[in-house]
């Protein structure tokens, strides 16, 4: 909802008792010392929101890889492809509605409108699925439902980024352990059922703190702002830590495909009866990122307060670059791990064997999966926080779409790299990295070239960092 002022020419001189830019769902200004509209009342829904936007959408990512080689029989290569192709057009989507969102509709018009669509997606999925129909066609229409939130309100901290982390991996962890067992166990048209009617329950929840939310008051000034060339202008100077991240961004993108796929080969029994789905170990990562966001704000922030003397304890972007280096260390651990499954399957004569399990407990790949969670405490809040801070207020929603663009990208990047790997590695007949049957292959190889490139990252990182000048502030290098 936007609400569009007169020309500046006929406004007063600010005044300071109001918070600048916005007002309340009657158009009227907010005192600054209001507690009635915005603030936590305001952001938990958001959160609320976010979290089943996360129960839904990891819920059904993280099983894809699963489903597409076992129903639909597609290579291992091809799953991972149609996946980060799938991931990269959901996370570039809001390039566009963040656009949209600023410049006319509004954020809670768009939001609205997103989240009615969601829902009727969702609905679509459960009649489809319950019919028995194409699943290629359901995650084709997969894009155009899922939405990431632009709504953000006017002065998020640190500590609100590290909230809505925390937010959305209450809801991706709730996925892998309830979603995933229900999809493995009673099908995917119960999973979608109980999807549509979380999504409705956000909708409820977004559409009660109507009269509580702060609403920006667009001006004609605020319309010059936000022409193609103005933006451009803004984000320019961003650019170069979107590609710099994009490494960071490929080895996220191996939670949802060649994690799973490892876990599915090893040892999941819990007791003679029960087996535990190979995605539901994706709950790791929320539950290591909940853990260590607490311990972020509690032991490391004043601790580096201690040493540096600044107010978040280290910069923004020594936190992003704190983040790749752990993410190179899990590539490194996964290279290991996978080549100790490898070798006893070698060693048990199980390499030619698509279905065999190997005798080694998915216990191991623990490192990997809560590095990785470490790593988004670090590096993604790190980026959220980064790509919100450094734009303007009348475009808070395109430095967020930044954000998820560089996600976006990483996902096309991952793709493309499994597919030329693979045709290079497959020449002349052999099995190639990514092997159908993965005992066949050599993920090991594909972690270590992971771990290699992001380091070349930091690097670049490194550069980047010494001659960046934060908006309004003094430089702030990483040393």
């Amino acid at each position: 909802m936007a609400i569009t002022a007169a020309s500046r020419d006929d406004e007063p001189l600010l005044d300071t008792r109001y918070v600048e830019g916005m007002v309340n769902f009657q158009g009227e200004k907010i005192h600054q010392n209001s507690i009635e509209f915005g603030g936590w009342k305001s952001v938990t829904r958001v959160i609320a929101v976010g979290s089943v936007d996360s129960f839904i959408f990891y819920g059904m990512a993280s099983n894809l890889i699963s489903f597409l080689t076992s129903q639909l029989e597609q290579s291992t290569a091809t799953a991972a492809v149609n996946i980060n192709v799938w991931s990269g057009f959901v996370y570039m989507l809001p390039l566009l509605t963040s656009f949209v969102a600023d410049s006319y509709l509004g954020r809670f018009s768009t939001i609205l409108f997103s989240l009615v669509i969601y829902v009727l997606g969702l609905v679509m999925f459960s009649i489809y699925t319950s019919l028995q129909l194409s699943a290629t066609s359901c995650s084709k229409n997969a894009v155009e439902c899922i939405i990431i939130s632009c709504s953000s309100p006017s002065t998020f901290q640190t500590p609100t980024f590290n909230w809505w982390q925390i937010g959305l991996c209450v809801g991706s962890s709730s996925s892998h352990l309830i979603l995933n067992c229900v999809q493995d166990i009673l099908g995917w048209g119960l999973a979608f059922g109980i999807s549509s009617i979380s999504m409705v329950t956000a909708l409820i929840v977004f559409l009660y703190g109507v009269k509580s939310y702060r609403y920006t008051l667009k001006s004609d000034q605020a319309d010059n702002d936000q022409t193609p060339s103005s933006i451009f202008k803004v984000v320019r100077p961003l650019l170069p830590l979107c590609f710099i991240c994009l490494m960071y961004t490929v080895v996220d993108a191996q939670n949802v495909t060649f994690y799973t796929k490892q876990g599915s080969t090893m040892d999941r029994s819990i007791g003679p009866h029960f087996e535990i789905p190979a995605a539901s170990f994706q709950s790791l990562i929320g539950l290591s990122v909940i853990l260590f966001t607490a311990l972020y704000d509690r032991a490391f922030v004043p601790f580096s307060q201690a040493l540096t003397g600044k107010s978040n304890g280290i910069t923004t972007l020594q936190r992003i670059g704190g983040g790749i280096v752990i993410s190179a260390i899990s590539m490194v651990i996964a290279a290991i791990v996978e080549n100790r499954r490898l070798q006893i399957a070698l060693e048990f004569g199980l390499i030619d064997d698509s279905k065999a399990i190997v005798p080694m407990g998915v216990w191991w790949l623990i490192p990997q999966y809560v590095l990785s969670g470490l790593a988004i405490v670090f590096t993604t809040v790190g980026l959220l926080e980064f790509f919100y801070d450094q734009v303007p207020n009348e475009l808070r929603s395109v430095g967020l779409s930044l954000y998820s663009t560089v996600f976006g990208t990483g996902s096309y990047l991952s793709g493309f790299l499994i597919s030329v790997i693979q045709k290079a590695t497959s020449a002349g007949g052999g099995y190639g990295w990514f092997a159908n049957n993965i005992n066949q292959g050599h993920l090991d190889y594909f972690y270590g070239f992971l771990a290699g490139v992001s380091l070349v990252g930091f690097v670049a990182f490194l550069c980047f960092s010494k001659s960046y000048v934060y908006k309004g502030r003094a430089p702030n290098f990483v040393h």
